[in-house]
């Protein structure tokens, strides 16, 4: 994977023109010619790893991995992503998985269409890669080696008296010609049994005694390729076999066989590389869809082409006697996305099965036998059809070879109501505040909250609504402990896994955002969550009719747990909003430390150190750690190399951030104790408190006045700001 890895940034095509030169440059760059598999995989972690979701992920769900901000636009299935990743890495590094299909599994609107979408984007954004030039089927240049190196030698010299010596000859005079006996690294653990064979005779002449499967071993693990690389090299196509064997031609130099960049193109451009099965009936899918067809033009012209005098070619069939034009051949090398897979016929899976565990595709009528193909097929289906699937004995076969991934509705809060927040922005409203009808951001939070509550089971111990902030990743009091309780044991304990669709599918909690759609319609200016919680208490029989269980347990939300949700998230927006103040204060004297601080440094003013110890002893400094702080900062400034001191950020030393935080906040907390008391009293001096914190969400969060006003509102119902 290293070699793959090593040039995919880069972005730079293939610079040669022949077989010769693509050996030459595999053991720099293997890219061009690795299996679909260990590509995506490569483009994944070439996208640059997302250290938030990677943190989010361990939180939630208690695994290290690394998440990829290829997929950063989707929020709640980095669960899914998990096992994704690590399939086509062990795919990849040539385990059972490249020889497996995958099969995306969710409800409706989980997000399993978007994510092959963005596979689909990401292979078609990558480098090309390098096929044979001519070939329909999009050949692999090294499937040139497996067994044709022996096949051209034999024909060369299939009248010569001295068969197996000449024969020898021309496998070594060919060998010699592709340049590779030099170059092959004899040090790899799965050479090292050919290498004994071979004694000291590693040049061309010694490669020539290998059989066909040594040498094409020799040939891949010699240059430093992988064995999923092995894996996946195979016959060649029939028109490139025909071609490179001279049947019904001059056959070309086996190391001057011309090679061309292949790019890949989504359906819209011509499929190349990139497919979509559409759903097919079974009474009229026909097979040539999947594996091309009989060219009934060719026949009934009479195709007819010279043929050599070589014994074996007799009763040959002209391969341009077929089109290689079925979904396989033309994805050859890529991927295939199948819509609703479960309800393929029987003889799409058959097909499907045969290819991906043996790499091999039925060659179309008239020609006989199979030829190679590297396609890596992604279906997707819902959790009904799937079971249904599942439990049809006849597909267990298939069932054997298929690797299911699990998209779920999300279980976190904070990703759902992210979800939520673009599907708003969609919409009509959510424009410019003021004209159209907007939502104020707690909207998207309280639809998001009631989606989790809805998919996550009761247990004894913890309320639904504890659930859900312990998937946010929350430390919070259990009733009856003293102590912050820790997530790991908690989640342990309530079996935080249990209950994903248990309350109802992803479109019946689709219809909790109907009554704020209904609202939207004909409302200008602010719809505010409190609107939205009202509108939800009257709105939720019609989810009853759907499931009666879904809406019993929303119910109850609605009137306990929820609201109280609210008013939390709603005063926690207003401590977000001075935050801001907090931080500027914070700069601001810690600008004023380091000014004082490199004056000492450049001027040597004693006077300036007294100023200096006394304003460290103002910011609460205690003179034996003074000295560490002022060391610290000089080794901080050496390291950015930034003469202008003013440009270091406040938390660039740890300890100085907490010592000024410490003391902006508790400032800062006397400023929310009369901030509560002003709005309370509603007096003069709390009106304009209450303009100063309109004007700090305003800023923040981009509220308008009304979004402002009921967030205040919430706060003097709670009559304090929830600090935790």
């Amino acid at each position: 994977m290293s070699l793959i890895l090593k040039d995919v940034n880069k972005q730079v095509p293939f610079q040669g023109r022949t077989l010769k030169d693509l050996l030459q440059g595999l053991p720099d760059d293997f890219y061009p010619v690795a299996s679909i598999r260990a590509r995506l995989c490569a483009l994944m972690e070439a996208s640059g790893e997302d250290v938030v979701k990677s943190e989010e992920f361990f939180r939630s769900y208690g695994k290290r991995t690394r998440m990829w901000n290829c997929f950063s636009k989707f929020y709640g299935m980095e669960e899914a992503f998990h096992r994704l990743y690590y399939t086509l890495r062990a795919a990849a590094s040539g385990g059972e998985p490249d020889r497996q299909q995958i099969v995306l599994v969710g409800d409706p609107g989980t997000g399993k269409t978007d994510v092959c979408e963005t596979i689909k984007d990401l292979l078609a954004a990558s480098r090309p890669v390098v096929a044979m030039a001519g070939c329909p089927h999009h050949c692999n240049p090294l499937n040139a080696t497996f067994g044709m190196i022996h096949q051209i030698a034999r024909r060369r010299v299939w009248r010569s008296s001295n068969f197996e010596a000449d024969a020898a000859r021309a496998r070594a005079d060919l060998i010699d010609s592709l340049g590779i006996a030099e170059r092959l690294r004899w040090d790899h653990p799965d050479l090292q049994a050919i290498a004994a064979r071979l004694d000291s005779d590693k040049g061309p002449t010694g490669l020539a005694q290998l059989s066909e499967k040594q040498l094409t071993d020799a040939i891949v693990f010699g240059l430093g390729g992988s064995r999923s690389l092995r894996g996946n090299i195979g016959p060649l196509c029939p028109m490139c076999y025909a071609k490179l064997l001279g049947i019904f031609e001059k056959a070309p130099d086996l190391a001057e066989v011309p090679l061309v960049n292949f790019y890949f193109a989504r359906d819209d451009l011509g499929t190349k590389g990139i497919g979509t099965s559409t759903l097919q009936e079974v009474n009229n899918f026909s097979i040539a869809e999947w594996i091309g067809e009989q060219d009934m033009h060719q026949e009934a012209m009479g195709l007819r082409r010279p043929i050599t005098d070589y014994p074996e070619d007799e009763g040959a069939i002209d391969p341009l006697a077929v089109r290689l034009n079925g979904l396989w051949n033309m994805c050859n090398r890529g991927i295939i996305i199948e819509e609703e897979t479960c309800v393929l016929p029987w003889e799409c899976h058959q097909i499907k099965v045969h290819a991906t565990q043996n790499k091999e595709l039925r060659a179309p009528s008239p020609l006989k036998g199979h030829f190679h193909c590297d396609v890596m097929p992604f279906g997707n289906t819902n959790w009904f059809e799937w079971k249904r699937f599942m439990e049809d004995d006849q597909n267990a076969k298939i069932y054997a070879r298929t690797i299911s991934i699990e998209f779920r509705s999300p279980t976190v809060p904070r990703w759902q109501a992210k979800i939520d927040a673009k599907f708003w922005a969609r919409t009509d409203f959510n424009q410019e505040t003021g004209k159209l009808a907007h939502t104020d951001p707690l909207v998207a939070l309280l639809t998001a909250y009631l989606k989790t509550m809805a998919v996550l089971e009761p247990h004894p111990k913890l309320t639904p609504l504890q659930k859900a902030d312990l998937y946010d990743g929350r430390v919070f009091r259990l009733p009856m402990q003293t102590e912050a309780t820790d997530p790991a044991a908690v989640r342990a304990a309530a079996s935080i896994n249990e209950g994903h669709g248990r309350f109802g599918t992803s479109r019946d909690l689709m219809k909790i955002e109907q009554p704020i759609a209904a609202m939207a319609e004909d409302f200008i200016g602010c719809l505010t969550a409190r609107d939205v919680y009202a509108a939800l208490k009257v709105e939720i029989p019609p989810i009853a009719r759907v499931n009666e269980e879904l809406a019993k347990k929303l119910g109850a939300l609605v009137d306990n747990d929820l609201f109280l949700l609210l008013r939390r998230e709603v005063s926690h927006a207003v401590l977000v909003a001075l935050r801001s103040e907090v931080e500027r204060k914070a700069q601001s004297e810690f600008s004023d430390y380091l000014r004082l601080l490199f004056r000492v440094i450049e001027e040597k003013v004693i006077e300036d150190r007294e100023k200096l110890e006394k304003m460290e002893k103002e910011l609460g400094i205690q003179p034996a750690a003074a000295e560490r702080v002022r060391l610290s900062l000089y080794r901080i400034a050496g390291d950015y190399k930034k003469k202008n001191y003013r440009d270091l950020p406040y938390h660039a030393d740890p300890e100085m951030k907490q010592i000024l935080e410490r003391r902006v906040i508790r400032t800062d907390n006397q400023d929310n104790r009369g901030l509560i008391k002003g709005l309370a009293a509603q007096g003069e001096d709390g009106d304009a408190l209450r303009k100063r914190v309109i004007a700090k969400l305003k800023e923040g969060s981009g509220c308008c006045d009304v979004c402002a006003g009921s967030y205040i509102e919430a706060v003097l119902i709670d009559g304090f700001l929830y600090t935790d």
